[in-house]
């Protein structure tokens, strides 16, 4: 970043140059709030999946033991 400023400064010195970053630093930290939430929806999306998962076993398997005892 230094030779940044030094190349401004080199083409006008007057010019203020302050506050230099990278341009990830800079997006990155506005995406952070959507980047938070789609963790957390995706997180919670999988944990109802593995419910969802949970309550077809339980229900499917029910009626084949009920029907495998008899």
């Amino acid at each position: 970043m230094v030779h940044l400023v030094d190349a401004m400064h080199a083409i006008d010195p007057t010019v203020p140059v302050y506050d230099v970053q990278p341009l990830t630093a800079r997006i990155g930290g506005g995406l952070l709030l959507p980047r938070y939430a789609a963790t957390v929806f995706g997180g919670t999306g999988v944990l109802a999946l593995g419910l969802v998962v949970i309550a077809l076993h339980g229900t499917v398997s029910f009626p084949v033991r009920q029907a495998s005892a008899a």
